[in-house]
Order: C-alpha cells, then sequence, then structure tokens
C-alpha cells in the first residue's frame, strides 16, 4: 500500500518505511501515477480537505507595477546600447560620454546623448500610462516602435577605415 503526506509532499510504501508522518493518507496507484509519478504538464499539486493530492492550473502571476518597470527599464538600455554598437560602441554610456570630450567623436556623443534623454522621456511616459491604467504592458517590440529615431550625423570615421 502506497500513503501521502501532504506536510511532507512524499510518498510512503507499506514494509518500506518504518515511520510515516501522522497526516499519511493512502493513494491509489492510479493517482499516485497522474499526480506524482507522471503529472500532466504545466499543472502544479495540491490537496483537496483529506491530505489527497490533485494537479491544478498554476497560479497566474500578475506583475508588480515595480516588476513592470524593471522589466520595461532592461528592455530599453538593451536597446540603447544596441543602438550605440552600431556606431561601434560598447555602450549607451561609452557613446553618451563622447559629448563631454571635444574631437572627432563629439557630435556623435551629442546625438546619441539627446536621443537617449528622448527615449528615456518616452519610455516614463509610457510607464505612467500603464501605472494610470489607460494603456496595456507593452510588448518589448511596442516599446521600442514607441521610442524616437536616432538621426545619426555623418560618421567621423573616414571611409573604408572601417
Amino acid at each position: 500500500m502506497r500513503y501521502y503526506s501532504k506536510t511532507t509532499g512524499a510518498t510512503y510504501l507499506d514494509g518500506r518505511h518504518a515511520a510515516m508522518p501522522v497526516d499519511a493518507v493512502a493513494i491509489s496507484e492510479a493517482r499516485y501515477m497522474d499526480v506524482i509519478g507522471n503529472p500532466a504538464a504545466g499543472k502544479i499539486r495540491s490537496h483537496d480537505s483529506e491530505g489527497l493530492p490533485f494537479l491544478i492550473d498554476p497560479p497566474v502571476h500578475e506583475p508588480s507595477p515595480d516588476d513592470i518597470e524593471r522589466d520595461l527599464t532592461a528592455v530599453l538600455n538593451r536597446h540603447l546600447d544596441a543602438v550605440a554598437g552600431q556606431r561601434r560602441y560598447d555602450s549607451r554610456f561609452t557613446c553618451s560620454l563622447r559629448a563631454g570630450f571635444p574631437g572627432p567623436f563629439q557630435e556623435e556623443g551629442r546625438v546619441f546623448a539627446a536621443w537617449m534623454d528622448a527615449c528615456n522621456m518616452a519610455a516614463y511616459q509610457l510607464m505612467a500610462d500603464v501605472k494610470a491604467g489607460s494603456r496595456a504592458v507593452p510588448t518589448e517590440a511596442e516599446l521600442i516602435v514607441a521610442l524616437p529615431v536616432i538621426e545619426w550625423p555623418p560618421s567621423p570615421i573616414p571611409a573604408g577605415a572601417a
């Protein structure tokens, strides 16, 4: 005979386990196979009032406003880094810092820094709209499309040098 304990989430066999938890209840082999041995994909275990296990759909996780903001910020930052990479910068930081250094790359840095500010403002407005309930949480693609497009100045790198 097989037994199941809600407390431990484990099964026990007569003759194999000398001691069992006090809440252990008899479980059929069919239920064991359906719920524990070979559960349906995407299901999680729950228990009825007698302590017998059964499968349910997992609860839907509704992301908090902080979760949403963190995820959208990560998407924005990846996009900023990717656009900086179009001009061979390793990150948004390196590209925008060029604005502060006189030289051939300063204009790229200025354009990028101003564009990055515009992207941040667009993302902040989008997040405010999401938090206010006036729009749904955007997908990654929808966020990127909502951002301004950069208009790079001519590259200071001589033709053929790249």
